[in-house]
C-alpha cells in the first residue's frame, strides 16, 4: 500500500474526540506478571503506566530478546493505539523510532508490541545532582530530535506531546541514538496530496501544559512550529535545570508565565545555539514547513567529535536500566 493510500486509510479511521479528560484515579493494572501474550511474550515488569496505557518489559521466547508492551486501559480511545501504529509503520527503518514488532487485543483492549530502549532524558537529568545536562550534551540531542521530527512531519504527522519523558537514548551499540516515542496524540496536519490541511476555528488542547507553545494554549490550529516550540522548551529545562514556571500548576498560571518571558530571556547566559534556534522557530507561523536542515546545522556548529561519549557514557549506571 502506497504512502498516500496508508495515511487516507487512516484519516478515515482515526478522528479523535477533542474533549478528553485526563483522571489518574483507579488506574487498574491491565497485564499481570508472567502473563504470557500470543505464545510469545512473557511479561516481567511493569516500566510505567498513565491513566491512558501502560508499558511492560517483556521477553520475546521466539526471537530471545526483552521487548516493550504498550497496552491501553479502557480510558483510552482505542483509535489513539492505531494513529500510534500508523505512525510507526510508515517510520519503519527510520533512525530514531523503534520498531513496530507486533500489535493484538487482550481484555478487550489493543497492545503494541516494540522495540525496547533506554532511559528517557527526564529520568536521566533526574540521576544529576543539579539536575541538568551539559548543552554541548543537549546541542548533540538537538540535532537527532530535529532529524526526528523532520521525518515525522515528512509523512505528515504532528507529535504534539513533544517533551523530555518522551525522548529516550538507545541501549547497547544504540546508547547514542535518540528515540522519539509516544506517537498517541499525533495528527494529521497535511492532505493526501501534502498540502496543509485548512485550520480549525477551535482546536483541542493536546500536549503537556509545561513545554505546549502559546498556540496550543491559546486552542489555535498547530503546526510543525509547535513541536519545535515544544522541543525548545524542552531543551532549556534540559540544561538550565528548570523553567521559569516549573513550579506552577494551573494552567493559566503558566500560560501567563509563558507570556511573560521572552525566547531570549529564556537563553539567558546560554550558548549561542539557544538562542539561534529560537529566533528560526518564533519566525515560522503554523502554516509553514521548517527548514529542519538549517536548524540541524545550528546545532553541528558546536565543536565535538562524533565519536566522543555522551554524559550517559561517562556515567555508566545510567545504562544500566530495564
Amino acid at each position: 500500500m502506497s504512502l498516500h493510500a496508508k495515511k487516507s486509510q487512516v484519516e478515515c479511521q482515526v478522528k479523535i474526540p477533542d474533549d478528553e479528560k485526563v483522571s489518574k484515579k483507579n488506574v487498574v493494572e491491565m497485564l499481570k506478571i508472567g502473563e504470557i501474550l500470543r505464545n510469545r511474550y512473557k511479561i516481567e515488569k511493569r516500566l510505567g503506566r498513565s491513566n491512558y496505557n501502560q508499558i511492560y518489559r517483556a521477553y520475546d521466547n521466539i526471537k530471545s530478546r526483552p521487548v516493550v508492551v504498550k497496552i491501553a486501559t479502557p480510558k483510552l480511545d482505542p483509535r489513539r493505539m492505531k494513529i500510534e501504529q500508523m505512525v510507526l509503520t510508515l517510520l519503519r527503518g527510520k533512525n530514531h523510532f523503534v520498531t513496530l514488532i507486533g500489535m493484538g487485543q487482550i481484555h478487550d483492549v489493543p497492545y503494541l508490541v516494540m522495540d525496547l530502549v533506554g532511559r528517557n532524558l527526564a529520568d536521566i537529568r533526574e540521576q544529576y545532582l543539579s539536575k541538568r545536562l551539559q548543552p554541548i550534551t543537549v546541542y548533540r540531542i538537538s540535532a537527532q530530535v530535529i532529524s526526528a521530527l523532520r521525518d515525522l512531519h515528512t509523512v505528515g504527522f504532528l507529535h504534539r506531546n513533544i517533551k523530555p519523558s518522551n525522548i529516550c537514548i538507545g541501549r547497547g551499540a544504540q546508547r547514542r541514538v535518540i528515540y522519539l516515542l509516544d506517537h498517541g496524540m499525533a495528527r494529521m496536519f497535511t492532505e493526501i496530496d501534502g498540502r496543509i490541511r485548512k485550520p480549525r476555528h477551535h482546536a483541542g488542547f493536546r500536549g503537556t501544559l509545561r513545554y505546549v507553545s502559546l498556540t496550543v494554549h491559546s486552542r489555535a490550529e498547530t503546526g510543525p512550529r509547535d513541536d519545535l516550540i515544544a522541543w525548545f522548551y524542552s531543551m532549556i529545562e534540559l540544561i538550565n535545570g528548570k523553567l521559569p514556571w516549573s513550579g506552577l500548576t494551573t494552567a493559566k498560571d503558566i500560560e501567563e508565565s509563558k507570556r511573560k518571558e521572552t525566547f531570549e530571556s529564556l537563553c539567558k547566559d546560554q550558548p549561542n545555539p539557544s538562542l539561534e534556534f529560537a529566533k528560526k522557530i518564533t519566525s515560522l507561523n503554523a502554516a509553514t514547513m521548517p527548514n529542519y536542515q538549517e536548524l540541524i546545522t545550528i546545532f553541528k556548529t558546536v565543536k565535538y567529535k562524533d565519536d566522543s561519549p555522551f554524559e550517559w557514557e561517562i556515567h555508566k549506571s545510567l545504562l544500566l536500566i530495564f
